[in-house]
């Protein structure tokens, strides 16, 4: 009798401390997919701005290898975009590159393709052999003006400018191209 007094004394303090100790809020019943985000926008993280707005942030990665594709003096990179906060991939990114520009420069327009809404992007690419890794180069570009110059879907009416960290791993070229690149993206309205 005293040992299954005790046995449901700790089985109603477990389930008090169960009951205690719960996460507080709205419990999402479902398949993973359905928490999933109805809109690309909402994978944006919106943050205060300095002049008083709101502009909404979105970090991204290309990385991966690509077979280029030569259309006249450019060059088309096709990579899976994955964002960097979860590791899904969220949509496709489009790099058209035009012939290197003396001085290591590339002229570039991405494009960034989601499931309901695409942003292109243009910007002159700075590049740098890595010194470490023969024929791989380091590219980054820090637009001071929006480099946003096309946004369709629920993009629509978006500005804003695309900053770009990254390697590249030329070696094969052309035949094969490595690109780890991250980018951020940030909207204004």
């Amino acid at each position: 009798m005293i040992r299954t007094t005790r046995v449901l004394a700790l089985g109603a303090a477990l389930v008090v401390a169960g009951i205690l100790l719960a996460p507080v809020g709205p419990v999402r019943v479902g398949a993973p997919a359905e928490a999933a985000a109805k809109s690309s926008l909402d994978l944006f993280v919106a943050q205060a701005a300095s002049d008083g707005g709101a502009v909404k942030y979105l970090p991204v990665n290309s990385r991966g290898k690509t077979k280029p594709e030569m259309k006249d003096d450019r060059t088309i990179l096709t990579f899976p975009m994955i964002e960097l906060a979860t590791g899904n991939v969220v949509g496709t990114i489009v790099d058209d590159i035009k012939a290197p520009i003396p001085g290591i420069l590339f002229d570039v327009t991405t494009s960034f393709i989601f499931h309901d809404g695409t942003l292109v992007n243009h910007m002159l690419v700075s590049s740098a052999p890595d010194v470490q890794r023969p024929g791989w180069i380091i590219v980054g570009n820090r637009p001071t003006n929006d480099s946003i110059i096309s946004a369709d879907g629920v993009f629509k009416g978006h500005t804003g400018r695309i900053r770009l960290s990254g390697i590249n791993d030329l070696t094969k070229f052309p035949n094969e191209v490595y690109q780890d690149d991250f980018w951020v993206i940030e909207l204004s309205k």
